[in-house]
C-alpha cells in the first residue's frame, strides 16, 4: 500500500545540540519513499531576540509505518550512523523561541520508521529520506549605548549614540534606523551618531531603534543641563612694541561688579595687574582692553580674566597666553595642580589641527575623560570637570598626528 501524506507539522525543541552532520542516508533500491520540502511557516531566517520561528514540512511520500520527524542541529550536515543523542528530534510542537541569541541553528525534516520497542526512530531504516536543511540565525537583542556631554556655555546637550545586536551584527551592510519626535537617521554597527538637543532642565530624550529585520529597541533618558548666562564674547592677547594688549568683549552682563585681570609667567601663580568696573549692560556689546607694559620681552605670559559678582563671589572667565621671542608646542601647564573640581589645560601649536585630550589614571589602562578639539594655530585652553575622579595621581595626555604630550596632576 502506497501512502502519500501532506503533513503540516510544527516543531518545539530546546537548544541542546549534540548531533553530528554528514551526507543524506542512502535509500534501498526497493524504496518508493520521497523526501518532502521544509519551509518556514512563521518568522524568518533571521529571528529577533525573544521572538519565535515555526517550520513546516510538506509533500513527504512515506513508506508504510514511516513518520516525519524534525531534528535541530548546530552544524550544516547530519551523520545518521553516528547519531547517539535524540533529544533534538521531535515530531510535535509548534515553535522555537530565540532566548539565547548570537547563534545559528539548522533544522531538517526526515521520514523514517519508528522503533515500536524503543519509541525512537529506527536509523537502520534503509528507506530514510531527508528534506532540505534550513539555517536559522538567532539574533542578539538590539541595544543602544549612549554617552552625554553638556555644554553649560552653549546650553547644548549632545548624545553620542552607538548600537549593536540585531541583523547588522551578522551582516555589516545592514543598518539601524533611529527615530524620535524630532530626529530620524540611519547608522551602521560601527558608526557613532551625535544628536544635539537644546534643553535646560530635565531634558527628556526618547529614541526608537529598528533594523531591517524589524528587531527593535527603545531608549529613554532624562538629563539635566544647566544654562549659564553668556556674556564673554571674546578674550585675546596681542604682542605690541610697548607691551601685550589684552582685549575682551562682553554681552548681557548681569550682576557683575568688576573684572580682574591677572598675569603669570608659569601658568600657575598669578598676580593681579588690572581691575575695572563692569557696566552691567544688557543691550549691547561692551569692549574692554588693557596694555601690559611690564610684560617680558622674551618668554610666555599667561593672562587670567575673572569676574567679581556683587556678592563678592569670584569666577574664572578665561585664560589666554602669548609667547614672545620663542616657540612652544604641546602642553604648557595644568592648573590648578593639585585640583579639586575644574582642571584647565593650556596648550600651544604652530598650526591648526585636530587634537585629542585624554585623562587617564596611574594604571594608564582606560581613559576616564576623552575630548576632541579642532584647534587653531597658537595657544588655547580646555577646562574639564574632574570632580568625580578618585584622589591620587592622574595624567593628561594630548595627542595629534602620532605624537603625544603627557603631564601629571594630583586630585
Amino acid at each position: 500500500m502506497h501512502c502519500y501524506e501532506n503533513l503540516n507539522l510544527y516543531i518545539f525543541c530546546t537548544l541542546n545540540f549534540f548531533c553530528f552532520f554528514n551526507a543524506a542516508f542512502a535509500q534501498g533500491d526497493d524504496c518508493y519513499a520521497e523526501a518532502g520540502v521544509l519551509t518556514i511557516a512563521e518568522g524568518g531566517y533571521n529571528v529577533c531576540f525573544e521572538n519565535t520561528v515555526v517550520v513546516e514540512a510538506d509533500e513527504f511520500l512515506l513508506e508504510d509505518g514511516q513518520q516525519v520527524f524534525y531534528i535541530w542541529h548546530d552544524v550544516p550536515g547530519i551523520n545518521w550512523e553516528g547519531l547517539t543523542d535524540y533529544s533534538n528530534i521531535v515530531s510535535f510542537g509548534n515553535f522555537l523561541v530565540n532566548d539565547l541569541g548570537g547563534q545559528t541553528v539548522y533544522v531538517t525534516a526526515f521520514g523514517i520508521l519508528l522503533n515500536t520497542e524503543s519509541g525512537i526512530p529506527d536509523f537502520n531504516d534503509s528507506c530514510l529520506t531527508t528534506s532540505n536543511t534550513i539555517p536559522i540565525n538567532f539574533l542578539r537583542p538590539v541595544q543602544v549605548y549612549a554617552e552625554t556631554d553638556c555644554d553649560p556655555i552653549t546650553n547644548e546637550l549632545t548624545y553620542q549614540i552607538q548600537v549593536n545586536g540585531g541583523l547588522p551584527e551578522i551582516d555589516s551592510s545592514q543598518l539601524y534606523h533611529l527615530t524620535s519626535s524630532f530626529y530620524e537617521d540611519s547608522i551602521g554597527i560601527n558608526d557613532t551618531l551625535f544628536i544635539d538637543l537644546n534643553c535646560v532642565n530635565n531634558c527628556e530624550f526618547e529614541l526608537n531603534v529598528q533594523d531591517n529585520n524589524f528587531c527593535e529597541s527603545e531608549f529613554q533618558d532624562f538629563h539635566h543641563c544647566v544654562l549659564v548666562p553668556i556674556y564673554l564674547i571674546s578674550l585675546t592677547v596681542e604682542a605690541k612694541k610697548n607691551g601685550n594688549l589684552i582685549k575682551w568683549a562682553t554681552e548681557l552682563e548681569n550682576n557683575v561688579n568688576e573684572y580682574i585681570l591677572s598675569s603669570s609667567t608659569d601658568g600657575l601663580n598669578f598676580d593681579e595687574i588690572y581691575r575695572v568696573q563692569a557696566l552691567n549692560n544688557l543691550s549691547y556689546i561692551k569692549e574692554y582692553e588693557y596694555l601690559d607694559a611690564e610684560a617680558k620681552e622674551k618668554g610666555t605670559t599667561y593672562y587670567k580674566l575673572s569676574e567679581i559678582k556683587f556678592n563678592e563671589q569670584e569666577s574664572l572667565l578665561g585664560i589666554v597666553s602669548i609667547s614672545r621671542g620663542l616657540e612652544q608646542v604641546g602642553i604648557i601647564s595644568l592648573m590648578p595642580n593639585p585640583v579639586v573640581d575644574n582642571l584647565t589645560v593650556l596648550y600651544a601649536f604652530e598650526k591648526s589641527q585636530e587634537l585629542f585630550i585624554n585623562v587617564i589614571n596611574s594604571t594608564g589602562l582606560q581613559p576616564t575623560i576623552t575630548k576632541r578639539i579642532n584647534h587653531s594655530s597658537g595657544i588655547g585652553y580646555l577646562t574639564m570637570d574632574v570632580s568625580f575622579l578618585e584622589k591620587g595621581v592622574h595624567f593628561v595626555e594630548l595627542s595629534f598626528d602620532g605624537k603625544k604630550y603627557i603631564r601629571k596632576f594630583i586630585k
